[in-house]
């Protein structure tokens, strides 16, 4: 595996990964150092919202399939925001 498809690798999953560390952390701070029924609460409700989050931040399909889709929604007169955004 060469630096550039790690990178892509990494990239694509940095969302999930960076959920797992901090997951992690709070299983470690919460459950391991310290047991408390607070703190698998805490646990719990944080993976929760770190799967909902993914749930939320993930991009949809795309309305627009070609360029000459693009062109034509630039020349319509009216204000046009233009996001690139590639899952590869």
């Amino acid at each position: 595996m060469n630096l550039t498809a790690f990178h892509r690798i990494i990239r694509s999953n940095s969302y999930r990964l960076t959920a797992a560390a901090i997951w992690i952390f709070l299983v470690y701070k919460f459950l391991i150092e310290n047991f408390t029924p607070l703190g698998m609460i805490i646990v719990v409700g944080a993976a929760g919202l770190l799967i909902l989050g993914e749930h939320v931040l993930r991009p949809g399909h795309s309305e627009v399939q070609s360029a000459e889709q693009v062109l034509r929604a630039i020349g319509n007169g009216r204000p046009t925001f233009l996001n690139i955004y590639s899952n590869h």
